[in-house]
């Protein structure tokens, strides 16, 4: 998901609202829920803040500007 955001925000027609999607946010986020998922103590809940709702479809199709294509039309046409 790292990867996909970077590219998104560095797309110069990105479509996204830069007071709510930045690598300077998503990119603790990630990080966090990288190392918890890494973790073998999985009773703590890791402390996204608003992340827990920006990383959701909602929050992403939130943050897109209100005339750019819709977030699932970007996300199918990134190669597996």
């Amino acid at each position: 998901m790292q990867q996909w955001l970077d590219e998104q925000l560095a797309r110069k027609d990105k479509g996204w609202i830069g007071t709510k999607l930045q690598a300077r946010y998503y990119t603790p986020w990630l990080k966090t829920l990288n190392a918890g998922a890494s973790s073998e103590v999985t009773d703590d809940i890791p402390d996204l803040k608003t992340g827990w709702q920006r990383l959701t479809p909602e929050g992403l199709a939130d943050a897109r500007k209100p005339d750019a294509a819709p977030i699932w039309k970007s996300m199918v046409a990134r190669p597996n």
